[in-house]
């Protein structure tokens, strides 16, 4: 029969024997790790982390011995097991959702505590079954009903470290550069979370999407391609192996531009406010946009970590909204009431 806890004590010392053993093994005669023996361990290896440690605290011409080092590895085991053993009713024992939260948080350690818990118990940590048919289709289903604004209700989410690290994993297996928007959805009584990552391809700028069950892993795939010229957007369903399925929208469409002299004459009327450091017009919030053009700013703003903002501006009768991107390099794309991209300055 399986457990469900493990005692703390029994999970640090099934950590300490592993411990010792490859300490042992590593440092090979005379009970002394040499720079060379320990350039040997993996990266963000406990024991390597704690070596490298003692050299630095001991200066040059340190030595690091086999006792020291096992107890500077095992200090790193033992805060990481205090840190995660909550206080109240089952202190000194260490629950499945503890030991996930290990080894989602604790690096090396956390695993270590990870594996002796499911020695202990006879349990895994990682969900059993597989994910829900029925919610997958709801997934498929809700995103192609609402298409880009899938993305407009996300509500603050607080996944356990468990799912947040499964999330953030999967992203990264895709091909994301770490997360960049997170947020949950309902779909029908189930908590659906949604994590984005942004990658490049070509001359795209391409928003990963995930959407993820309660356990953490992936229900549905989608990307949101944006040409890198004309800010034109393709959401895009894909298998979650990445192979490219259906179009599911564009935006703005096919939308007929302003004519060209009145884009002339604005251009050079907010090019001389730009450049001056002006506002280009009135400071909006999101919900003052026109659905045309909000895809646009809503995408501008999942993918710049360093802020977006938003005007609108009236010329000659004519409606037009601007998007700025504070990032190190700042820039304003200037889009029609319709939604198309008519032009852009960067400082």
């Amino acid at each position: 029969m399986s457990l469900r806890t493990a005692p703390r004590d029994q999970i640090v010392s099934r950590v300490a024997t592993q411990v010792v053993k490859e300490a042992v093994a590593a440092s090979g005669k005379g009970g002394v790790l040499s720079k060379a023996e320990q350039e040997k361990l993996k990266q963000s290896n406990l024991l390597r982390d704690a070596a490298q440690e003692l050299r630095w605290a001991a200066g040059k011409g340190a030595v690091v011995r086999l006792d020291p080092w096992v107890d500077a590895a095992m200090a790193k085991v033992t805060g990481a097991v205090e840190s995660v053993d909550k206080p109240g009713r089952g202190h000194g024992t260490i629950s499945r959702a503890e030991a996930r939260t290990a080894v989602a948080t604790k690096g090396d350690a956390g695993a270590r505590i990870g594996r002796a818990y499911e020695v202990l118990t006879g349990t895994t940590l990682e969900s059993k079954g597989a994910v829900s048919p029925k919610l997958q289709q709801a997934v498929q289903e809700l995103v192609e009903n609402q298409k880009f604004s899938v993305l407009s209700v996300l509500r603050g989410s607080e996944p356990t470290a468990w799912v947040q690290s499964k999330i953030e994993g999967t992203l990264e297996k895709w091909g994301g550069d770490g997360l960049m928007a997170s947020g949950r959805i309902k779909v029908g009584s189930e908590t659906v979370h949604v994590g984005t990552a942004t990658t490049w391809a070509g001359s795209k700028l391409t928003e990963l999407v995930g959407f993820f069950d309660k356990e953490g892993r992936p229900l549905v795939r989608a990307q949101i391609e944006r040409d890198d010229e004309t800010f034109a957007l393709q959401l895009r369903s894909m298998s979650l192996d990445g192979k490219p399925q259906t179009l599911i929208a564009s935006s703005p469409g096919d939308v007929q531009a302003p004519p060209a002299e009145w884009v002339t004459g604005l251009e050079a009327e907010l090019k001389a406010k730009y450049e001056n450091g002006d506002d280009l017009g009135t400071r909006i919030k999101r919900a003052e946009l026109p659905p045309t053009v909000r895809a646009a700013f809503e995408f501008a703003e999942r993918n710049t970590p360093d802020g977006v903002g938003l005007e609108k501006m009236t010329f000659q009768g004519k409606t037009a909204y601007a998007i700025h991107d504070y990032s190190c390099v700042s820039s304003v794309a200037i889009f029609s009431e319709e939604g198309k991209k008519l032009f852009s300055f960067v400082s």
